[in-house]
């Protein structure tokens, strides 16, 4: 199980469960409307702030490798949501940088 960071994978690590997670919009929308976000900036509000809700939500519509309940199940402790967080917010930190000009 490989990430593709030019894509916006991040792989994601909770005990003995790996998966990767993408910042993709269709899956954004998900998201978004699982938590009742109605903008990008109150949705990266709501995932930086370690919502245990918001972040169970996310490994069910960000995952794209692994098995969702099975790295919800390994999420034990709040070093564990912040984790998925991390992992989030720099998925979605590409996804919302990929309409920048490179040189």
């Amino acid at each position: 199980m490989a990430a593709n960071p030019e894509r916006g994978e991040v792989e994601i690590v909770l005990g003995d469960e790996r998966g990767v997670i993408c910042a993709e919009m269709a899956r954004l929308a998900i998201l978004s409307r699982e938590i009742g976000t109605k903008s990008l900036r109150e949705l990266f509000e709501r995932l930086q702030g370690v919502e245990v809700f918001a972040m169970y939500a996310a490994i069910d519509a960000l995952l794209v490798e692994g098995d969702a309940k099975s790295l919800k199940a390994e999420m034990k402790t709040p070093s564990d949501l912040a984790l998925v967080s991390a992992a989030v917010i720099q998925s979605l930190g590409a996804f919302i940088g990929d309409g920048e000009k490179k040189p």
